[in-house]
């Protein structure tokens, strides 16, 4: 055999990857995202949560200011229809969303909305489930709403007199 007939074995370009390679890779990318994958659930249910907590807080506060300018309303918790509800004490009906105008002011939580994963647990206002604003912006009495995602829970906290709304800290409680 002449050395010109005989050829070495084929050697591939150092550039490529065999099947191999390629399929150990992807085994390890698959492991790192499956161990991964809880906690990055947990941390968008969490921001969901707390979402949907500073919006309740934002609707507490319209209808505190909405009040002070001479009609009381009050913010109902609907805890079968999984809503919260900006409404007028006169008239009974809804009031108007601050932002989109000819919309009534009410927040759906639950499945197909913007907090699909969060859930009105309860409302407790002196065994009301709505707190009621005067004139003065003072609430009718003081009470908790709590919202839940994913065994989480969000407190949140409106003072009686004054109807200041918080949402409490991790721990705390009262």
């Amino acid at each position: 055999m002449s050395a010109g007939g005989f050829r070495g074995r084929h050697t591939r370009s150092s550039g490529a990857f065999s099947l191999v390679e390629l399929m150990i890779v992807l085994l390890i990318v698959g492991t790192l995202a499956l161990a991964a994958g809880p906690s990055i659930h947990r941390n968008l249910l969490e921001c969901e949560l707390d979402r949907a907590a500073a919006e309740v807080i934002s609707l507490i506060r319209y209808a505190r200011s909405l009040s002070v300018t001479g009609t009381p309303h009050w913010v109902g918790f609907d805890e079968v229809a999984n809503s919260v509800a900006v409404v007028n004490s006169s008239t009974l009906a809804p009031a108007e969303h601050p932002m989109r105008k000819q919309h009534d002011c009410i927040l759906d939580l639950g499945a197909g909305r913007n907090f699909e994963h969060v859930d009105l647990v309860s409302a407790d206002f002196s065994g009301d489930d709505k707190v009621v604003f005067d004139r003065l912006g003072n609430a009718s009495s003081g009470g908790t709403v709590v919202l839940r995602a994913g065994g989480m829970d969000r407190t949140i906290r409106v003072s009686g007199p004054t109807g200041g709304a918080h949402i409490e800290q991790l721990g705390e409680s009262h």
